[in-house]
C-alpha cells in the first residue's frame, strides 16, 4: 500500500510540472515547460490589416501569446546529487525531430546552434532557459497549446532515460 500510495505521488508531482525523479537517479527534473506552438505556420488576418504572415520565432500574434510556426523549445533545470552526467538526446511524439541547443554571440548577433551533450556537474544542475541552453522540438505534429501536457523522454550518458511531463505555457519573466 505505501508503494501504491508512493508512485500515485510521484505521478501526480509529474503531472503538476513539478520535480521528476527516477528511482534509481540522482538526477531530479524542476519546473519544466515548453512554449507553445502550432501545427503548421499559420496566417493572422485582422479587419484592419492585410493577411500578414507570422515568423516561426516571433511571439505573440495569437490568444495567450502562443508562438507561431513549427518549431516549439523545453525548457527545466536538471539538478544531479551523484557523479558528472550528460543529457545526450531528448524525444517526444509531439515533434519530428528533437535536438539539443544552446544560444551564442556573434558579435552582437544571437544565434541558435546544436550542441552534443549538455553537462551536468556532479552536485550541480543544468539550468535550461530561453536564451541559453534548451531542447528544440522541431516539425511540431500538434498543435501546443498553453495548459496542454506533453511527454519528454531525457536520455543522459548514466542515468538512462527519464520521462518528463512538460506543461505547456509562456516563460515567465525573468
Amino acid at each position: 500500500m505505501k508503494r501504491f500510495m508512493l508512485g500515485l505521488c510521484v505521478l501526480l508531482l509529474a503531472s503538476c510540472g513539478a520535480a521528476t525523479k527516477s528511482a534509481a537517479s540522482p538526477l531530479t527534473i524542476e519546473g519544466s515547460f515548453a512554449r507553445p506552438a502550432f501545427a503548421a505556420t499559420t496566417m493572422m488576418q485582422t479587419p484592419t490589416m492585410a493577411t500578414t504572415p507570422i515568423s516561426p520565432t516571433m511571439g505573440g500574434g495569437m490568444s495567450g501569446g502562443a508562438m507561431m510556426g513549427s518549431n516549439s523549445a523545453a525548457y527545466m533545470t536538471i539538478r544531479n546529487t551523484g557523479a558528472a552526467d550528460n543529457l545526450i538526446a531528448a524525444s517526444t511524439d509531439v515533434a519530428g525531430k528533437v535536438e539539443l541547443h544552446t544560444v551564442t554571440a556573434d558579435g552582437q548577433v544571437m544565434k541558435m546552434e546544436q550542441v552534443e551533450k549538455i553537462e551536468v556537474p556532479a552536485n550541480g544542475e543544468a539550468v535550461l532557459k530561453p536564451g541559453g541552453f534548451h531542447i528544440m522540438l522541431l516539425e511540431i505534429k500538434q498543435d501546443l497549446k498553453i495548459g496542454d501536457t506533453l511527454d519528454l523522454t531525457l536520455t543522459f550518458e548514466k542515468a538512462g532515460k527519464i520521462t518528463v511531463k512538460v506543461p505547456v505555457q509562456m516563460p515567465s519573466a525573468q
